[in-house]
């Protein structure tokens, strides 16, 4: 049985957080442990609409409820459209983790230090998402790859995060009748156990596969070659992939050269490399 109570000064400065982007009235209907609540709560700042509200105490609180505001993003049948758009900016918008706190994750995972392993190392990340960052880097064969690296001590946060998550879920559900027709702990315990098996890069790394094996038009579109010798639970190498995100196109191109963009831009010919290039098996 979680007991809030344990994990308080988390709590508080979850429920603080909220607060201060404009929820100290719907926090005042729960019912709350007197020792997580104060009325001396920081007044709203300038006026803004729930979902932007919702999406900068999100930011605030990564990485946990970044993931989660990404996940409710996918979700019109729980949230409401104007909020979901909001939730959106989310992806892609996270601040990158320094270079000092990362490159211990990949030098564990590698076994050595990442500049012996792809010539010409560069600790600037290409990509910076809310459980992971990317960095383009180059093999000793001379491909490009793409190394996805997790950040570091995450099982921890996510889990005590998921958990207080879920139990002001349960509280909201109780207490806030509008929202009493949504199955809000489902929606959070769901994401929950998403997110904790995101975590293990060697399941995404098995659908990758399984997805090519089973493609039957592997020019059209198909999953990033997994580099295994160097890829782990907390490291991914896979092929590089030039393409455009699909947020990026208008939607009103004309459709040969959307088929164009497809075959060309977002994805290349199938090219199989050695076995082995990070020289380990």
């Amino acid at each position: 049985m979680f007991d809030v109570l344990q994990h308080a000064v988390r709590a508080k400065e979850i429920l603080t957080v909220l607060a201060r982007h404009g929820f100290a009235d719907l926090l005042s209907k729960l019912e709350l442990p007197s020792g997580l609540w104060h009325r001396l709560l920081p007044h709203p700042g300038p006026s803004r609409t729930p979902g932007e509200r919702l999406r900068l105490a999100a930011k605030e609180l990564e990485p946990t409820f970044v993931k989660l505001g990404q996940l409710l993003s996918m979700r019109p049948d729980v949230v409401p459209y104007d909020i979901l758009l909001e939730l959106r900016k989310l992806q892609d918008r996270v601040q990158p983790v320094p270079a000092a706190e990362m490159l211990p994750v990949l030098t564990h995972a590698l076994g050595r230090p990442p500049a012996e392993v792809f010539p010409g190392w560069q600790d600037t990340p290409v990509a910076t998402a809310s459980l992971a960052q990317v960095y383009r880097a180059q093999l000793p064969t001379g491909e490009t790859v793409a190394v996805k690296v997790r950040q570091p001590h995450l099982q921890h946060r996510l889990t005590i995060d998921f958990e207080l998550a879920l139990w002001l879920a349960g509280k909201l559900q109780l207490y806030v009748p509008a929202l009493r027709h949504l199955d809000l702990p489902g929606v959070v315990a769901e994401a929950r156990d998403g997110v904790l098996r995101e975590l293990d890069f060697r399941h995404e790394a098995r659908h990758q596969r399984y997805f090519n094996s089973l493609n039957p038009n592997p020019t059209e579109v198909y999953a990033p070659k997994v580099h295994d010798a160097c890829s782990s639970e907390s490291v991914l190498v896979m092929e590089w992939v030039d393409g455009t995100p699909v947020g990026q196109l208008r939607g009103d191109e004309p459709a040969d050269q959307r088929r164009r963009w497809a075959r060309g831009r977002t994805c290349g010919p199938w090219r199989r490399r050695s076995p082995s290039p990070c020289g380990r098996s």
